[in-house]
């Protein structure tokens, strides 16, 4: 599963990231956040099956930071990739959990986060 890149701000992230916006090119358009999407394989087992929008922000101690609204996960790294890994690796935790528990609230939030991601 490739990257495709619809506009200047506009990228699709398959379960491997190829493709990185650098500080320096994303400085050149201040105004502009880019909008990240994803999609494909989960971990082993997992598959997120409709985008996922992603939220991606240096801060100002130069860590990178990734999370979504429709799990409020996130992840931080010293590079997008590091990032995207831990979010990766939190949002997983957070379908597994989300999945042992029968309560009516937790349930609620694991439908939701189902027509997102599946199991393989």
């Amino acid at each position: 599963m490739g990257v495709a890149i619809s506009t200047l701000t506009d990228f699709t992230v398959p379960s491997k990231a190829t493709f990185r916006l650098t500080r320096s090119q994303a400085s050149e358009f201040p105004g502009l956040r880019p909008t990240i999407h994803l999609v494909g394989d989960l971990g082993d087992t997992l598959r997120v099956v409709q985008p996922i929008e992603l939220t991606w922000v240096v801060d100002e101690f130069g860590q990178h930071v990734i999370s979504d609204d429709v799990s409020l996960m996130y992840g931080v790294g010293n590079t997008f990739d590091l990032a995207l890994e831990d979010y990766k690796d939190s949002l997983i935790d957070y379908f597994l959990t989300l999945s042992t528990h029968q309560d009516a609230p937790t349930h609620k939030l694991f439908d939701r986060l189902c027509k997102f991601i599946q199991v393989k």
